[in-house]
């Protein structure tokens, strides 16, 4: 449908704006067919329809990020300097998120480490991206260097990346650790989510501590996934001793 709105815009002399010639571009990345999206920059660059700038470039690393063709992103990424253009920290970030996904954190830190050189602001989104690549796969040292490198240059955490943290803390099993986070994030002005309690209830719930369970599901309006959390490892005949007595607690 879009392709085909494209083409009539073309075929009655309509010159397609930048939004138009981007949101084509996504068309053809969504559908893997990044040949052929990439024949369609050069041919609108040729034609005037649309000059090559900033935004188009980054929607194509993020589609080439997605396929998974990371080599061609960074190439594309260079191809921007030859053109007379600056990556910002949304080239640079989608890049890294790319990296970290696929493991490769020596190359998301090479990248980070980058962005500084260049003197671009790493975004709140930049430490989420690098805080939670690295969390969610245990490697929590690295995750906490990067939450103060947010303090150092002045970067508000957000409850993002604050849960992207207290996701690793969980995960580890450090149970305690995460209860000491939680406070902190409130001490800091972030108010935890319902993400942060779901997070909460999931580990004390794999932990069999009921009684704790019970006091944070008390604190929220739960959804369905809090509801999972809170469930999941009770038996499906709600016939065990765990089901009678969260009943019990939650009609009280």
């Amino acid at each position: 449908m879009a392709t085909a709105t494209y083409d009539e815009m073309l075929g009655k002399g309509i010159k397609p704006d930048r939004y138009a010639c981007t949101t084509r571009l996504v068309g053809e990345l969504q559908l893997g067919d990044k040949d052929k999206a990439f024949r369609l920059q050069e041919e609108m660059v040729a034609k005037d329809h649309n000059a090559r700038d900033l935004i188009s470039y980054n929607v194509c690393i993020d589609g080439l990020c997605k396929v998974g063709d990371l080599e061609g992103a960074i190439e594309f990424q260079r191809k921007i300097y030859r053109d007379g253009l600056v990556p910002d920290h949304v080239t640079y970030t989608t890049v890294i998120r790319a990296y970290l996904e696929k493991g490769r954190f020596k190359m998301a830190k090479v990248l980070y480490q980058e962005m500084l050189r260049k003197k671009l602001s790493p975004s709140v989104i930049t430490y989420f991206v690098l805080i939670h690549g690295h969390a969610k796969v245990g490697r929590l040292q690295q995750a906490f260097q990067y939450s103060g490198e947010m303090g150092k240059r002045d970067v508000r955490p957000n409850v993002m990346t604050c849960n992207a943290l207290l996701h690793g803390i969980c995960k580890a099993g450090e149970i305690d650790e995460a209860y000491r986070y939680f406070r902190k994030m409130e001490e800091d002005g972030i108010r935890p989510n319902k993400y942060s309690y779901t997070m909460l209830i999931n580990k004390n719930s794999d932990l069999g501590k009921w009684e704790e369970v019970v006091e944070l599901y008390r604190e929220i309006e739960p959804d369905a996934y809090t509801r999972w959390a809170l469930f999941k490892h009770l038996d499906k005949d709600h016939a065990s001793r765990e089901v009678e007595f969260l009943e019990k607690i939650l009609r009280s």
